[in-house]
């Protein structure tokens, strides 16, 4: 079985990019991509990913905010936090 994995990015091209790169490979499925963390708990339970992809630097909320969100719910699936800086 695939493994299943959510998506939290902003940026639009990358996000697509992203979820282009990780079908390539038939270990993995993207179960979502979103562009923002305002419904993190109740996408992560309605989806129930294996592991998440976490942009940093969001509008609204940024990941860190929603990784502590998700935490506080007792969810122990892993995070991978990703960010591009231009500095």
């Amino acid at each position: 079985m695939a493994t299943s994995v959510l998506l939290y990015e902003d940026n639009t091209m990358l996000r697509e990019s992203i979820s282009s790169m990780i079908r390539l490979d038939p270990r993995f499925v993207v179960s979502a991509a979103f562009e923002n963390v305002l419904h993190t708990e109740n996408q992560i339970a309605e989806l129930n990913p294996d592991i998440i992809l976490m942009d940093i630097d969001m509008p609204g909320r940024n990941g860190i905010e929603a990784v502590t969100r998700i935490r506080a719910t007792g969810s122990k699936i892993p995070i991978l936090m990703l960010t591009v800086f231009d500095d």
